[in-house]
Formats: C-alpha cells, structure tokens, sequence
C-alpha cells in the first residue's frame, strides 16, 4: 500500500532542514509568498520570523506596517539588521524594529533618509552591543548624534561614515577618543572637510585601527599620511583621488610602514 500522507515541515528534523539550509537563501519577499502555499507553511514561517538573527529589508522597496508587525511580532533575536536604500523607513517603523533587539550587532543604515538623528540616539541606547554600524550616505547625521553613539556603543569594530558631510575633524577626533581602542575597520571618505588633524586622532587613539579609507578627502596631504606610519596594526589605507597626497608621501609609506595601498 503506497503512503499518502504529505511530509510535515512543521516537525522536526524537517523544519531544522528548511530553517538552516532553504530559508537562509530566500529573500523576505519569497518567505511571505511561501505563506500562501498553505497552513502548514503559514506557522513555519511564523517560527522561521520568531527565529531570525539576521534580516536583509535592503531588496525590498515598500512594505505595509501590518507585514512589518506581523514578521517581527514576537522576534527578539536580531543580531544583523540591513535597512540600506530603504526609502520606506521612518521614524516610527525604524524605532518599532529595534525597541526589543538589545541582541543587535550590526546595522547598515547606508543611503537612508527618513530616520532622524533622534531616533539614532534611542537606536544607541537600546542597543548597546553594536559592533558594525554602516552610515555611508547618511548626510543628514550631525555630530551630536554620533557622539551618542560613541558614548554608548563601546563595542564598535566596523565604523562606516562615507558621505556623512556634517561631520568634522572635531567629530573623528571624538569618535577616536571614545571607541579607537575597539574600531579596526574605519571608513570617513568623502568627508571633505578632514584635514590631518583627522589623521593625527587616528594615530593618537586608534591603536586598533587595521583598515581605513580616506578617499576623496582631499585635504590630507602627505604630513596626514606620515601621521598613519605610527599606527602598527594598520594593514590597509585607501586613498583615492586624495590629490593632496603626492608620491613622496606614498613612498613614505612604503618605506617605513607595511601598510598595503589601493
């Protein structure tokens, strides 16, 4: 007699199948269009949202607030969130993913532009354990805001500020001061206004530093670059179009620094 019953991915070791090896390559989109297959698929993809650590929204263009809740609802297990390019991210909606993800370890905010400096200052608060945040293209950010995060983020590894306009030598020399023991991935390109002083904080407070990019910040010259020489765990530094840094600068480099450059 030939069995009929249908498999039940509701149970285990099935459903620890889906999760590990199926989910993890579906976008968000696909998940929820899995929920129409039927009951079944219903509550595994309720579990597989009450389970997930790491969410990507950075493919998804516009989302109702009622699939937001409905995903997140009883989630508290985040450790890598993705906002980047997403246009339909406010305030509100931002504030309601992260109020309960005191798990939170890296977030990319990168070319958002409705999330207030305010809501990142809550964001550093309720999220103490940050080691990646990624802001590139965030020209709204002001200092004050990043010196929250500075004051309360005391676990930053990976520090992406590309684009962030507003800030200064006095912002970088701030940041370095309050977490340069910890960051070791650090990215302030575009930021037009860094001068040396920018590089002289690096070399004073960032001992950890291990990449860094200071491309387009033209500015810099090469008594910057001769700054970098004392930064001994230093392994890479871009630097393109920095047009005030000349090859006697890089040569430098070379000669007294193992320093690799792009």
């Amino acid at each position: 007699m030939i069995d009929t019953d249908e498999p039940d991915f509701t149970r285990s070791p099935l459903k620890e199948i889906c999760f590990d090896h199926i989910f993890i390559h579906l976008t968000i989109k696909d998940l929820f269009s899995l929920q129409n297959v039927c009951q079944r698929f219903v509550r595994l993809i309720d579990e597989y949202f009450e389970r997930m650590e790491s969410v990507d929204f950075s493919t998804i263009y516009s989302m109702k607030n009622s699939s937001l809740r409905l995903m997140l609802k009883y989630n508290q297990s985040i450790c890598a969130l993705n906002l980047s390019r997403c246009k339909w991210i406010d305030d509100d909606r931002f504030l309601n993913l992260i109020e309960c993800q005191n798990r939170l370890k890296s977030i990319n905010l990168s070319s958002t532009f409705y999330i207030s400096n305010r809501s990142l200052m809550t964001m550093a608060l309720y999220c103490p354990y940050l080691e990646t945040i990624k802001l590139e293209n965030c020209g709204w950010l002001q200092p004050e805001t990043l010196r929250c995060i500075a004051e309360n983020c005391h676990h930053l590894v990976t520090l992406n500020l590309a684009s962030c306009w507003n800030l200064n030598d006095d912002t970088i020399a701030m940041v370095m001061e309050k977490c340069g023991q910890t960051i070791q991935n650090l990215n302030i390109s575009k930021i037009y206004s860094l001068t040396n002083e920018s590089m002289m904080a690096i070399r004073t407070f960032g001992s950890n530093v291990r990449f860094l990019d200071i491309s387009f910040c033209w500015k810099i010259n090469d008594s910057g670059l001769r700054y970098l020489i004392d930064c001994k765990n230093l392994k890479q530094i871009l630097m393109k179009q920095c047009s005030g840094i000349t090859c006697l600068g890089c040569h430098y480099l070379y000669e007294y620094s193992n320093i690799i450059t792009d």
